[in-house]
């Protein structure tokens, strides 16, 4: 089972979580995008087959999810381990922070790993949608499905 973290509503839902097998997405509910009409429809319908769960404290629900034996990976492009070093067993929820400010210190304070997308040439980063896309499916392929 593997839960994430989202500060964005963008198409992550729609092109990432229901076509990589993931169970559920957690957004805060300060300083997010909120799950609207127009995000549902954007979604092209995923939202219909995604639990989406809005919490209050994410530091919180971080803690929640380790007492239940989650491994909290964090998205982070200056991180040391990159997205094909882990192994990825067992429960784990993934931690996609904002455009730009990535995640938020306390956040990733209480993450058990960093992991970074390996880049090359001119551009140091992706869109969340699309840094999503990619860990997930490398988390997929580790799994085996």
């Amino acid at each position: 089972m593997t839960w994430w973290f989202c500060w964005t509503a963008s198409p992550i839902p729609r092109i990432s979580v229901p076509s990589s097998g993931r169970h559920g997405l957690i957004i805060p509910e300060n300083r997010a995008a909120s799950v609207t009409a127009s995000v549902a429809k954007a979604s092209a319908g995923a939202f219909q087959y995604l639990p989406v769960a809005m919490v209050v404290n994410l530091v919180r629900t971080i803690e929640y999810l380790k007492e239940r034996e989650f491994w909290i990976y964090g998205a982070d492009a200056g991180a040391r381990s990159d997205i094909r070093t882990p192994d990825y067993e067992g429960h784990i929820a993934l931690v996609m922070g904002s455009e730009g400010r990535g995640i938020r210190p306390l956040i990733r304070k209480n993450c058990d790993f960093l992991i970074s997308i390996p880049m090359r040439g001119q551009v140091a980063s992706l869109n969340v949608s699309v840094a999503a896309g990619v860990i997930l499916f490398e988390i997929l392929g580790k799994w085996g499905n």
